[in-house]
């Protein structure tokens, strides 16, 4: 099993020892698996454009076959804070 690092942009990191997909099912509909590699929480974004999302300094690609579920995820959860 691949353990993964789990980032938090705010605070401190942290280790966590459990695979990314586990992860992810733990997490409420706040947090959204942009690329095989990433989860980030829909909150934080400052910005989208076509691949790449923007939290604080970084960027965090997002996998071709994921956009149409990002866009569809941010509605769901942002909904009026969009516009």
């Amino acid at each position: 099993m691949d353990k993964k690092k789990i980032e938090q942009m705010s605070s401190d990191d942290e280790i966590i020892k459990m695979s990314i997909r586990k992860l992810e099912k733990l997490l409420n509909k706040d947090f959204f698996r942009c690329h095989n590699s990433f989860i980030v929480n829909l909150e934080k974004i400052n910005k989208i454009d076509v691949s790449d999302i923007y939290i604080n300094n970084a960027t965090i690609p997002i996998s071709k076959h994921r956009r149409k579920q990002l866009k569809a995820r941010l509605i769901e959860v942002l909904g009026d804070k969009l516009c």
